[in-house]
């Protein structure tokens, strides 16, 4: 069983249109990530994207800048934590459904611990 559940996530994300400039507007997802770990643990949280994506149009809140899909964060025994994904599609990228998840991985074993969250 893995260490972590995402135990809230969206099932669609709606973007508005694009401006004059060709700019849509980002939108946000929030997940909801427990640590059912036997103690306490790092959780490594990254977005994989899906169905035509790329990875530069998602950034978790508290990432660093320098890898801003990516991040790890502390969790307590039994704890939960939020984690928000701003989707953010560059100026002229194709209109059309584009998905993506979050995946947890415990920093102790990121191989084979780890939990995929359903598609958005």
């Amino acid at each position: 069983m893995p260490s972590f559940q995402i135990t809230e996530a969206p099932s669609r994300l709606e973007l508005g249109n694009p401006d004059a400039g060709g700019l849509t507007p980002p939108g946000k997802a929030t997940f909801l990530v427990r640590n059912m770990g036997p103690a306490a643990q790092v959780g490594r949280i990254s977005v994989e994207p899906l169905e035509g994506a790329r990875a530069d149009w998602f950034q978790i809140a508290g990432a660093p800048a320098t890898s801003p899909g990516r991040t790890e964060r502390d969790f307590v025994y039994g704890g939960n934590q939020s984690v928000e994904v701003t989707v953010r599609p560059p100026a002229g990228a194709p209109a059309g459904n584009f998905g993506f998840r979050l995946r947890v991985a415990s920093e102790s074993d990121p191989d084979t611990d780890y939990v995929q969250g359903p598609s958005v």
